[in-house]
């Protein structure tokens, strides 16, 4: 289902973390719907349940944020608060599927760093609460794709806090809820479809979800290399080096490198911001850079105090903006440029507001100045003549 491969990666999110409960996979709909176009309506085969009305409304695609793939999986990216909900897969009247998606601005969570010196900072193992009839535990995403090739690396996978039944013929505490009955691999600690009672336990109130990086190394994809071009007949016509850029008046017209994606961010100062990677791929794990400082997320937290952080999501957070972080900031993979933001911190709109006012009343008690000078100068002449 390639809607939970969106879910894997930064999770293609532009300001958030999403969280997903799933069932069962949508793959056994009519064929003739299978030929659909990206663009193409719903058709009644993905409704969604709104989380403030309860009703339902088919989901509608753009080709764009949102797609309906070949095999009718639902694909969405550059999710916002607005798409939390329950989503159905359907045939007619018969539910294939269901997800619960909830969209959080920002996910609780520690970060590990397997292969370091530290052992004492590993996953979190399970916790069992025999008492209440739960286990909590973290759910596990795939690697990440190496940020490097041919040097050493780093990729990354996310682990989200989840509850779930440890009977599940037996009755949980302090509060009973059927939905743990129906999402038997358990539910995130802050999606809402778990009872209050039971995410305002101490426990599972403190318990995070874990950001795990890891080393490694691959090699890089081999290039075209030496390309020798030949007629219709075999007879060579001409050798060149792709590799250089090179190309035969023979060949085909090169495919064009893809355009950086760029946008511009204006904020004011003292408030905060979340910036995400305008060119991030699915399953990437991009290196941030503030003009050519490389950003750890691992250590940017602790050197700021807190005020810069990569989230699981891989978005920079900056909090209380300064006007030093007017920069531009820069994501890469494989020494490839994916992205970049401009930031540009501004004065407070109500400073500017009173430095108007302030020019506006130096301006006005000036003229009026002008205006009884001239005056007086006026009347002089009068008196004279």
């Amino acid at each position: 289902m390639v809607f939970k491969k969106v879910l894997k990666i930064p999770l293609s999110t532009k300001f958030y973390f999403l969280i997903i409960l799933t069932s069962t996979d949508c793959q056994d709909i009519t064929n003739f719907l299978k030929s659909l176009p990206p663009s193409a309506t719903s058709l009644g085969v993905w409704k969604r349940l709104l989380p403030d009305t309860a009703t339902f409304v088919p989901v509608s695609f753009d080709g764009q944020r949102t797609r309906l793939l070949s095999d009718l999986s639902l694909e969405l990216s550059d999710v916002r608060e607005e798409d939390s909900g329950i989503y159905f897969c359907s045939q007619g009247t018969q539910v294939m599927a269901k997800y619960a998606v909830d969209v959080v601005r920002d996910e609780p969570h520690r970060y590990i760093i397997m292969g370091g010196r530290k052992k004492k900072n590993g996953p979190s193992k399970d916790l069992t609460l025999k008492d209440k009839n739960l286990v909590l535990g973290i759910t596990w995403s795939e690697w990440s794709q190496c940020n490097r090739c041919d040097s050493v690396g780093r990729r990354r996978r996310v682990g989200i806090c989840t509850v779930r039944k440890i009977d599940p013929f037996a009755p949980t505490k302090p509060v009973d809820t059927q939905v743990l009955n129906e999402y038997r691999k358990g539910i995130p600690c802050r999606s809402s479809l778990l009872p209050n009672v039971i995410k305002d336990l101490a426990v599972v109130h403190e318990l995070k979800s874990e950001f795990m990086i890891g080393f490694c190394k691959v090699p890089c994809p081999l290039g075209v290399g030496i390309v020798t071009v030949t007629d219709k007949d075999g007879a060579v016509l001409d050798t060149v080096d792709n590799s250089q850029g090179v190309y035969s008046m023979h060949q085909p017209l090169p495919k064009l490198p893809a355009l950086v994606k760029r946008a511009t961010v204006y904020e004011e100062i003292g408030k905060n911001v979340i910036l995400s990677c305008p060119g991030n791929k699915e399953n990437s794990f991009p290196i941030w850079r503030n003009d050519s400082y490389v950003i750890n997320p691992s250590k940017v937290h602790i050197l700021s105090n807190g005020r810069v952080k990569i989230d699981i999501g891989n978005n920079l957070h900056i909090r209380k903006l300064r006007y030093s972080d007017t920069a531009v900031y820069s994501c890469w993979e494989n020494s490839a440029l994916r992205g970049t933001i401009r930031l540009q911190v501004l004065k407070k709109s109500v400073e500017s507001y009173r430095v108007h006012i302030l020019n506006i009343g130096t301006l006005f008690t000036f003229l009026t100045i002008l205006m009884i000078a001239l005056t007086v100068y006026k009347n002089r002449g009068i008196a004279k003549d």
